[in-house]
């Protein structure tokens, strides 16, 4: 696909004959759409000169195509599919083509019909110039007769040829070291994801798809060409508006009527994320599939969308993903879903081989394009819940379980007999646990619902001690009781719930009772106290373990030899005061999960408190992700706050939430990866997790912000006058209704940046001769920046200009970036032409090829082009500089 400057060369040697013309079908891809690229397979003569110009024979009369109709459908559905995304119209029918404005139509003729340029310049797929868009009736060629009068291949051949026109030059492969290969980029890969781009060679491909990467140049950095953003901006229309939601809150409702429901969409940008919301009524089992289109369904060949689809529940929670790296399309099967709202998500993926080397592009760059989503659900009742029972000791437990349809019990996972029916089954007398199986049937459905265990539970009756019966003077202090199994509780008079009996009590006989539950089962035990009339220090105690390094969490048990004495102890590295909000009483062991210092005293009435014992236990788990430390903690605060989230684990990455949810160990909706600190202004809660490979993840760490004064945000600018197509030069103002704030805007494209040099501070009109685009943005102290506003304005008589009123193009010749420019352009008939370097020879040419005026200048200075004297019109000013050809489209107006 050689365009002139860039001609593709498909050396194919194969031959043609003449058949009798098809009927040419009547087709468009998007009907309506003011912009038109004209596939014309029924033979045409070009009397634009500008073929003459290169020594081409004028008019270029080529012969009707020899396709079938069937091979010209094939040429138009793959043609398709790539433009797919943009805000044009692929058609068959010429009427369609001559009904449009001639800048905003291009033709592209499928002809075996070669030898006008293949005589001298060897056999080519086809050729067409460069960014001639609407430029007149200038059209590209697909040469069947040299690509093996294949329909796939000149539905291939066209995509490219129209890309050229479109300002598009080759893709080029290059080699390890970025040093030049091929100058058409053969693709990568095999089966369903053997890709290639558009604007190499894609014959052989079986996905073909718009790229961002190197271009034929000496290495793979040198030019950088992003082929989407250049069709989109660079020749009048951009994307399709999108047809989908993207989000939970925009989703577009797709009604559950019929079975499968089906509905077609277009993943129109690498961004998109199209959403669907779905409410289920009653309990199914659903397969959600996802297929692109294609040429060939069996194996997606034409297609340019590698699709994934998931859904969520109405939280957000992923219930399920379809996503496979040897396919295209995607599919979740035997989903089941209970009453409820639930979002499906359709987005564009790739796989490695979609990059190569000097490709800078996401691998899902060029996964765009229409797609077919269907939602099945099958004939199958579905059991939306089961109740397992339980009881103390041998006997008959209560199941339950709800579905729609009617339910059966049986005693295995397959065979044999029901043992009842209903959402309700007492099961026969059991001793240990045993699951029994539950199915659903409907009289709609041939099939019943796989059986599900339900878990009768028998838990064994406790056995409870309460100990051996003790004996105590009066008024000697408390006694810890200590009954089994731990963890049960006391009664009876002078004691505490947890065992501690206080001996300042009347001599006498005291019963305690003891009662342990265990699954609900309780058992209870008693023993006596007996307390007798009553007569130095406390022993030191015990800390098990004690100081020392550890590589796991620590049970931590305290002991005291003191008959009675009770334990006092603390984790907060405070000496333990009895009474104080630090210091807590000991009754079992506790758990030590971090570095902890453990201090404890023995206390008993009579007797002097103990000398206080100490452990300072560490807590190293090498295995273990360190918790994440959130800023600010929790708290109240007035106004914005600007998070931050560290990890003591070197090369962990963070993980977090601000919608409530724990954050998941994979990246989703919710959970986000930290890359730097973010700000709040309302109240959030913050989530956050360590994940790394190799070690366990992290504990959440927590933070509760509070925001009690939101700060308020300055208003959104307004630019007059607005985006829109205007015939003069304008003068635009920009306004803020909030008072005092200071206007900061741009003309570069860029968004406003206070403090960079493309940021200006607004203070008059703004006076614009050339298409522009403007943003603006507005700051006031105490406020929070208003969002940017954007006004996009085209001066032109018919199209608006590419790029700020001049085109650059590369040449074959010479690739370096010297840079010419045309202001303004439009003009009313006078043209300043600057240039960088001398221009060699130049001269302007109407749209019928014929020369009107001469360009020659000798120095890097401007030079002024006058055609006040000609006609409004389009106009091809072409110069030859540093030995390369350079061709600059002229508005007059």
């Amino acid at each position: 696909m050689k365009r002139i400057q860039s001609i593709l060369l498909l050396f194919l040697a194969f031959g043609w004959t003449s058949n009798v013309q098809a009927q040419v079908p009547v087709l468009n891809s998007l009907p309506g759409s003011a912009y038109v690229l004209y596939l014309d397979f029924d033979g045409h003569s070009d009397n634009s000169g500008f073929w003459d110009n290169w020594g081409f024979s004028n008019p270029i009369v080529t012969a009707p195509s020899t396709f079938t109709t069937t091979q010209m459908t094939e040429v138009f559905i793959r043609t398709s599919e790539d433009y797919r995304p943009f805000d044009i119209n692929i058609t068959t029918d010429e009427s369609v083509y001559n009904a449009a404005l001639a800048s905003n139509r291009q033709r592209i003729v499928i002809t075996p019909t070669s030898n006008f340029y293949t005589d001298s310049n060897g056999g080519a797929g086809g050729v067409a110039y460069i960014g001639f868009f609407g430029g007149g009736e200038i059209a590209g060629y697909v040469f069947t007769n040299f690509l093996g009068s294949s329909s796939r291949n000149a539905g291939e051949a066209v995509s490219h040829e129209a890309g050229h026109t479109l300002n598009l030059n080759h893709h080029s492969k290059y080699n390890a070291d970025c040093s030049f290969n091929t100058q058409y980029h053969p693709g990568l890969g095999s089966g369903q994801t053997d890709w290639a781009p558009i604007m190499g060679s894609s014959y052989t491909g079986n996905i073909s798809q718009w790229y961002k990467g190197a271009t034929n140049q000496p290495t793979c950095t040198t030019t950088v060409q992003d082929d989407l953003a250049i069709i989109s901006t660079a020749n009048g229309f951009g994307y399709r508006p999108d047809d989908a939601g993207n989000t939970l809150a925009t989703a577009t409702t797709l009604a559950l009527v019929g079975n499968p429901i089906t509905k077609k969409g277009i993943i129109t940008t690498t961004s998109d994320v199209d959403v669907y919301k779905i409410t289920v009524s009653t309990a199914g089992i659903y397969t959600v599939f996802g297929a692109p289109s294609a040429y060939t369904t069996s194996t997606y060949s034409g297609a340019n969308l590698d699709m994934k689809v998931w859904i969520t529940n109405s939280a957000g929670t992923i219930l399920g993903t379809g996503d496979p790296i040897d396919r295209l399309d995607a599919t979740i099967s035997s989903l089941t879903l209970l009453p409820g709202t639930y979002y499906i998500f359709i987005d564009g993926v790739g796989v490695s081989n979609y990059t190569d080397v000097g490709g800078t592009g996401s691998l899902d760059y060029g996964s765009v394009g229409e797609y077919t989503l269907s939602l099945t659900k099958s004939c199958t009742p579905v059991i939306t819940s089961t109740t397992p029972g339980s009881r103390c000791g041998a006997g008959m437990v209560t199941l339950g379980a709800a579905a729609e349809g009617t339910l059966s019990w049986f005693a295995a996972s397959s065979g044999g007999n029901a043992l009842g029916t209903g959402t309700t089954f007492i099961t026969p007398s059991i001793s240990t646990n045993t699951p029994f199986y539950v199915s659903a049937s409907a009289a709609a459905c041939t099939t019943a619902s796989a059986r599900t265990a339900v878990l009768a539970s028998v838990f064994p009756i406790p056995v409870v001690n309460a100990g051996n019966d003790q004996a105590a003077n009066q008024n000697t202090g408390n006694l810890t009781l200590t009954g089994s199994p731990v963890g049960g509780t006391w009664g009876g008079p002078s004691v505490s719930a947890s065992g501690i009996f206080n001996t300042a009590v009347n001599p006498g006989i005291y019963k305690l009772g003891y009662c342990s539950t265990s699954n609900g089962c309780k058992v209870c035990d008693s023993l006596l106290i007996t307390i007798n009339p009553s007569g130095t220090q406390v022993a030191l105690p015990v800390i098990t373990p004690g100081t020392g390094t550890y590589t796991s969490p620590q049970t931590v048990s305290i002991s005291c030899s003191t008959a009675g004495a009770a334990i006092y102890y603390t984790t907060s590295g405070n000496t333990p005061v009895v009474g104080t909000g630090f210091t807590k009483l000991y009754t079992q062991p506790f758990l030590a999960s971090e570095n902890t210092t453990v201090r404890a005293i023995g206390v008993k009435s009579g007797l002097t408190n103990s000398a206080t014992a100490v452990a300072y236990l560490t807590i190293s788990n090498p295995s273990v992700v360190s918790t994440p430390v959130i800023s600010p903690a929790t708290g109240s605060f007035s106004g914005q706050q600007t998070v931050s989230i560290t990890c003591g684990t070197v090369g962990a990455s963070i993980y977090y939430t601000t919608n409530g949810n724990l954050p998941s160990s994979t990246l989703n909706s919710f959970t986000k990866l930290y890359t730097g600190v973010f700000t709040v202004n309302t109240s959030t809660t913050v989530r956050a997790m360590g994940i790394m490979t190799g070690k366990a993840n992290s504990a959440v760490a927590v933070s509760y912000i509070t925001i009690t004064t939101v700060t308020p945000t300055v208003s959104t600018p307004v630019i007059s006058p607005g985006t829109g197509t205007y015939p003069t030069s304008q003068s635009v103002s920009i306004t803020c209704t909030t008072p005092s704030a200071a206007i900061y805007y741009t003309t570069s494209g860029n968004t406003p940046v206070v403090g960079t040099s493309f940021t200006k501070l607004y203070s008059v009109a703004i006076p614009v001769s050339t298409s522009t685009t403007i943003r603006a943005m507005a700051t006031a102290s105490g406020f929070l920046n208003s969002p940017v506003a954007v006004a996009y304005l085209t001066l032109s008589p018919g199209r608006p200009s590419a790029g700020s009123g001049f085109e650059r193009f590369p040449s074959l010749a010479d690739q370096s970036e010297s840079t010419i420019s045309v202001l303004p352009n439009p003009s009313q008939g006078i043209f300043q032409l600057f240039s960088e370097d001398e221009i060699q020879d130049g001269a302007v040419y109407n749209m019928n090829g014929q020369k009107i005026l001469d360009v020659k200048s000798k120095q890097q200075s401007n030079t002024e082009i006058d055609l006040q004297k000609h006609p409004k019109g389009i106009y091809l000013l072409r110069i030859q500089m540093n030995n390369q050809v350079r061709n600059v489209r002229l508005v007059k107006e």
